[in-house]
């Protein structure tokens, strides 16, 4: 072989490598397009469809035929909360245990190939007593102030946020994990409070463990009372609403976004009256389902 085929052989093979580097090596990515009015999956646009599972709420052992229904159901993404009273019953003693391991349950959606959004809280509402704030929290202060950026609340909230976060990290989109979004507070807009410092405060600590590439959004009642108090210029805004007109709903999300897609986060099927057996579906809800998905 002639020294420059050999030079121009290893500078092909030198080529190839970094080409083939650099394709296995890119990081995967879930962003707001703000100017395409979509999000974008690895550079990709990409509509997630998602349905809630409570993995602390089901038996271990049912979690993957579960989400397999969910998954065969056209679902390519699950959402669930992450209850405080659940996983810090006593102060300072954190169960992460059976139904309650989480990050077993975030590994299975993984395998499973189901995208995952968190919902932290540290209020979740999610029909648990007290918002799902652990009992032990209002022994802390006589004066505690649920919500707010009060000293006592917020420093029990952040100190239960340091034990959480780091532990999610290995399961973000960008570092090969499921999750694509974690929702800051739980429709903070209808909390009379309305104070912004605290949520500024959550979300940046929120920055600070997480980094600047995971999606982190609030959700709230399409009225532009509950908006200008539950979201952040810096935060993705979304509703959530069942019923009613679906546009107007969307046309109100849109002024509090600078652009990004339309995003009814909690969709209320239906509802079920105190002694009733059951409640039907109402076909309008139906119809309205339909044209989100499409």
């Amino acid at each position: 072989m002639s020294p420059t085929l050999s030079v121009t052989t290893c500078l092909l093979l030198l080529t190839l490598f970094f080409v083939t580097s650099s394709q296995t090596s890119a990081k995967r990515s879930f962003v707001v397009d703000h100017k395409e009015n979509c999000f974008r999956k690895d550079g990709k646009k990409f509509q997630f469809i998602s349905g809630s599972m409570h993995y602390y709420r089901i038996p271990r052992p049912y979690w993957k035929d579960r989400l397999l229904k969910l998954k065969g159901a056209g679902f390519n993404t699950v959402q669930t909360y992450i209850p405080w009273n659940q996983h810090e019953p006593v102060k300072g003693q954190l169960d992460f245990s059976g139904r309650k391991d989480l990050f077993s349950y975030l590994k299975l959606c993984s395998d499973l190939g189901i995208l995952v959004l968190l919902r932290p809280g540290p209020f979740i509402a999610a029909e648990f007593e007290f918002g799902g704030f652990p009992s032990w929290l209002p022994t802390e202060s006589k004066t505690i102030s649920f919500r707010t950026s009060e000293a006592v609340y917020l420093k029990n909230v952040l100190t239960w946020f340091s034990e959480l976060l780091p532990m999610l990290v290995p399961y973000l989109y960008c570092n090969e994990g499921p999750v694509i979004g974690l929702q800051v507070e739980n429709e903070y807009g209808s909390n009379p409070a309305c104070d912004k410092v605290y949520l500024q405060s959550l979300t940046q600590h929120y920055r600070e463990t997480l980094g600047n590439e995971i999606l982190l959004y609030t959700v709230d009642g399409p009225g532009k009372g509950m908006l200008n108090c539950g979201t952040l210029p810096e935060l993705y805004n979304t509703v959530d609403f069942g019923g009613g007109n679906i546009t107007s709903h969307f046309d109100i999300q849109a002024q509090y976004n600078s652009g990004g897609p339309p995003v009814n986060i909690e969709f209320y099927l239906a509802g079920s009256p105190i002694g009733a057996q059951s409640s039907p579906l109402n076909p309008e809800l139906l119809l309205q389902i339909s044209w989100m998905r499409c």
